[in-house]
């Protein structure tokens, strides 16, 4: 049964990220985490020069025929059935409901309404607008889109009193790669009674969208790229009428053969790795400083996937709360003994939950973002910073030795875990594309 448009918007307590700008590491910090070193000029003319990308790249093409797939078994919805939102026993998929849009969406919208760039290193200067920006030094990719994501996000919160979200979702090429979200299917309940006026944030929004060829005019719900949708759709059906018997000789008998997909990527994956290899430091030529637009990196510690579901039940961490606020939530590990490993929003929710544990133990709020990564290994980083916003979070960053202790010691039990932090470039960079 499908529910209305003002029912179908389950709950998501991501951490608010709505204070981004800039990092590097903090002064008087210890020998083990010293201050990026500065870089000469060379270094930063040899990261930004072009690359041309080849539409017929077997990979492009073998990607782009994986994601139509996805995208038929994930396909945009106006409304999403029950079974879909969460109730806090069932595991759906993670779902945003909001407005999809390119990429390059956000960098016209930023040139549209004359905002300004996030201030540099020097407070006293005027922050030039977008427009300024475009008419001195023409488009810069990288840094500059990604600046205007962030901006756009905090713009049309404020012009609906209503905080919004970006994330990523499926798409071919570049179109519809993002999506300014009100909430997802996990989140609702929370998300539902601060929107005040949820008809007026339509309008609002609708009317903010309208004018970009590049995005929806109208809401939907799309599906999260982290759920790894693009590797589970190519999974075989289970309701394909096999029997046991089937299954088995499917599993033992017949080789299977290599997806050239997989292989294609993750020989594109290990081309990024060595130009954009996680780093101890950063060059000065990486940080933005108002002027430059380096890609994005963030600082924090690199993980699997599963160490947060094995840290939720390491640590007897509780689920989200059901639509019954009178009911017991259930822990992780409760969950496991009683259902066993479930994936998808299972793994999604304990991701949330494990960054809102350590944000309260460090007393500093963390936040979790994609890195590249060989298959699923090293995939998500729980960080402290980016590249972007050092000089806001740093100043909120009480003691920074003692957030790494914690955070060193909480990493340090888990195998699919990088106990010390490094800079991870962030993939929403685009950085297989380069």
């Amino acid at each position: 049964m499908d529910t209305s448009a003002d029912e179908r918007h389950p709950s998501d307590s991501d951490a608010d990220c709505s204070d981004w700008v800039l990092v590097t590491l903090p002064p008087n910090s210890s020998p083990d985490h010293a201050p990026p070193p500065p870089s000469t000029d060379g270094e930063s003319t040899d990261s930004e020069a072009d690359v041309s990308i080849d539409e017929n790249d077997p990979w492009i093409v073998a990607f782009n025929a994986r994601v139509a797939r996805a995208l038929i078994e994930f396909a945009p919805q106006p409304t999403l059935p029950q079974s879909q939102l969460y109730n806090g026993k069932n595991r759906p998929p993670l779902w945003r409901f909001g407005y999809a849009f390119e990429l390059d969406v956000a960098f016209e919208y930023a040139v549209r309404h004359k905002l300004r760039m996030l201030p540099g290193i020097d407070k006293a200067a005027e922050v030039p607008t977008f427009e300024e920006v475009l008419a001195q030094e023409g488009r810069s990719a990288g840094g500059m889109t990604a600046t205007a994501l962030v901006i756009m996000a905090k713009h049309l919160s404020k012009k609906c009193g209503f905080f919004l979200e970006t994330t990523r979702t499926l798409s071919v090429g570049r179109e519809l790669k993002f999506v300014a979200y009100l909430w997802s299917n996990y989140d609702y309940n929370e998300r539902i009674r601060l929107c005040r006026n949820y008809d007026l944030v339509l309008h609002i929004l609708d009317k903010a969208f309208k004018p970009f060829p590049g995005a929806v005019a109208e809401p939907f719900w799309y599906i999260d790229v982290d759920n790894d949708c693009l590797l589970a759709s190519s999974l075989p059906s289970t309701d394909s009428g096999s029997t046991d018997s089937e299954s088995t000789d499917s599993e033992t008998d017949t080789p299977k053969e290599p997806d050239p997909w997989l292989e294609a990527f993750n020989a594109r994956v290990a081309r990024a790795l060595i130009k954009f290899a996680p780093q101890p430091t950063l060059p000065q030529s990486q940080l933005y400083n108002g002027k430059n637009r380096p890609p994005l990196w963030r600082f924090g510690y690199a993980f699997d996937l599963d160490v947060a579901f094995e840290y939720a039940v390491r640590h007897k961490l509780r689920m989200l709360p059901g639509i019954d606020k009178a009911a017991e939530v259930p822990t992780f590990e409760e969950v496991l003994a009683q259902e066993g490993k479930m994936a998808s929003g299972m793994t999604m929710t304990a991701l949330e939950i494990m960054a809102e544990d350590l944000s309260d133990k460090c007393d500093f709020l963390l936040d979790t973002s994609r890195t590249l990564s060989m298959g699923p290994e090293l995939k998500f980083v729980a960080y402290l910073w980016s590249n972007y916003d050092y000089n806001v979070r740093i100043k909120l960053c009480r003691n920074y030795d003692l957030v790494l202790h914690i955070l060193d010691k909480a990493f340090k039990p888990f195998p699919g875990a990088v106990a010390e932090p490094f800079w991870y470039i962030d993939v929403d960079n685009d950085c297989l594309e380069i």
